[in-house]
């Protein structure tokens, strides 16, 4: 099974196992270009987040910004100030993404690098209508 049918299982034990053999697949896409920490988030299974973690993927922007990698997100903002305007497949910003996983820290960071309030995702959405929890009042959209 591949790395993303392991996720779609939700099969912690056999994720672990397939990460332990192959480290290199936590760093793979998917056909639409999505990293397994995505796709995990994005199918709610935030569980398997730690898992794909700990076989050390290099994150882009929009991961780190999901799980709340404030400091490697830092390093690639620094080292390449547009990534807070960039977007996924479907149109979500890294602000979108922070605020949508409830990653405030990075949302603040995202802020300070420039991040748009007003984008919109493919549905139209700002990333305060995504936002939950901290993220939601940071961005102004109540609590």
């Amino acid at each position: 099974m591949s790395i993303f049918e392991l996720i779609d299982a939700g099969d912690e034990d056999a994720l672990r196992d397939e990460l332990e053999r192959d480290p290199e697949a936590a760093s793979g896409r998917n056909g639409d270009g999505v990293s397994p920490v995505l796709y995990a988030l994005y199918q709610g299974r935030p569980e398997l987040v730690d898992p794909i973690l700990d076989a050390n993927p290099a994150l882009d922007v929009f991961d780190a910004a999901a799980v709340g990698r404030t400091r490697g997100l830092e390093e690639l903002l620094e080292a390449e100030p547009g990534l807070a305007a960039t977007r996924t497949s479907d149109g979500s910003t890294p602000l979108h993404l922070a605020a949508r996983f409830d990653q405030r820290d990075a949302a603040e960071l995202l802020l300070e690098h420039g991040a748009d309030t007003d984008a919109r995702d493919g549905d139209g959405r700002t990333p305060a209508e995504v936002a939950v929890g901290g993220a939601r009042e940071l961005l102004g959209a109540g609590g």
